[in-house]
């Protein structure tokens, strides 16, 4: 990930934040539509679940420039979600979702760059808590 595709997901994620939950709330609309075996992973009551997302992209998103910071964080949200059961299909229909998501809540301003940009961190978030979830599994 370089400095230009932070820029473009920084400043895109600025422009979501002022959604809030709302933003979470859609998100998850999204998934769990697409995605209906997938109610069994979260409760009932999804206000927690939905303000939690949303603080934990924002955690990501302010801590990309930071490499160690990014890596730790992912490594700890990897050893999380396996507990939760998250599986590695899991990621990917959450990514899609996300992808989705943002799209819609950018309306006119989302374009290619910044869905590569997008792709590409969530990628990279995927993959390193896939790896410290396998990694956990093989102790």
């Amino acid at each position: 990930m370089d400095s230009r595709q932070i820029g473009l997901i920084q400043d895109s994620w600025a422009q979501v934040t002022p959604l809030g939950v709302r933003f979470t709330r859609h998100f998850y609309d999204q998934l769990l539509s697409d995605n209906p075996e997938l109610h069994a992973l979260f409760p009932e009551s999804m206000a927690d679940q939905e303000q939690l997302l949303f603080r934990m992209i924002n955690s990501a998103v302010s801590g990309m420039p930071s490499r160690q910071m990014f890596e730790g964080m992912m490594n700890r949200l990897g050893n999380r979600h396996q507990e939760y059961g998250v599986n590695h299909e899991h990621f990917r229909v959450f990514g899609e979702a996300l992808i989705a998501t943002l799209a819609n809540s950018l309306g006119e301003r989302w374009n290619p760059d910044l869905e590569a940009a997008w792709r590409d961190i969530y990628g990279s978030m995927a993959q390193m808590m896939q790896s410290n979830m396998d990694e956990s599994q093989s102790q």
